[in-house]
């Protein structure tokens, strides 16, 4: 089975957040998650960020 990349990316990681019930919090245009509060998810650009990477992960 093959995956299509560019459709992936095109979800958004918030509705897969509320989807799997992973609880988060809000700030601003950022989302952080409850438990692994070093993950920062910017919803404006649909990509996350670990906190010992300042580079997006997708």
């Amino acid at each position: 089975m093959t995956i299509n990349r560019e459709s992936m990316k095109s979800l958004p990681i918030q509705g897969y957040l509320d989807y799997k019930g992973i609880d988060y919090t809000t700030e601003h245009n950022r989302l952080r998650l409850v438990d692994h509060d070093s993950c920062i998810i910017n919803t404006d650009k649909n990509v996350f960020f670990g906190i010992l990477s300042s580079y997006p992960v997708i």
